[in-house]
């Protein structure tokens, strides 16, 4: 049987508070509790707001992909950009939107954590969905997640 060693933690976690994470459990510890999970395509339309607004702000052309911006950044900005460029599934403001009310749909009662790996992951099949996604498990019917699938795959496919 073993102990756990209490007087290595920091004063403020109690046994109490110790808390296991478990994506599959929706389950992310205290600090998350009450956190919005963002896609990846959430994310990217974010970063590029946030770059436009300081290439305004630098007195720089807001449109585009200038080179020259691009390189006042910082390695850890250019490598998040590039990944979310070659990994998010919805490339416009406007599609990212028509996701976000898809996936955030209440009659689909999923926790955001789900609904961004829906929208991150675009699985095709409500297996593969609750392959990828084991929360998802009996929380919601085949029919209703291949629905909300055909759906997100029909937006990915005539998406401009």
């Amino acid at each position: 049987m073993t102990s756990t060693n209490h007087s290595s933690l920091p004063r403020h976690l109690t046994k109490a508070a110790i808390h296991q994470e478990d994506a599959s459990e929706l389950s992310f510890g205290l600090e998350f509790e009450n956190s919005t999970c963002l896609t990846l395509s959430e994310a990217k339309v974010i970063l590029e707001e946030v770059l436009k607004t300081r290439r305004k702000d630098q007195g720089r052309s807001a449109d585009g992909d200038d080179m020259e911006g691009l390189t006042l950044l910082s390695s850890v900005t250019k490598k998040t950009k590039d990944y979310l460029d070659q990994f998010a599934r919805f490339k416009t403001s406007e599609t990212v939107a028509a996701c976000e009310n898809i996936i955030r749909n209440p009659q689909h009662e999923l926790h955001s954590f789900e609904q961004a790996q829906l929208g991150s992951l675009c699985p095709e099949e409500s297996d593969e969905a609750k392959t990828l996604i084991p929360s998802l498990g009996a929380k919601v019917t085949d029919e209703s997640l291949d629905a909300l699938l055909d759906n997100l795959t029909s937006l990915r496919r005539f998406q401009v």
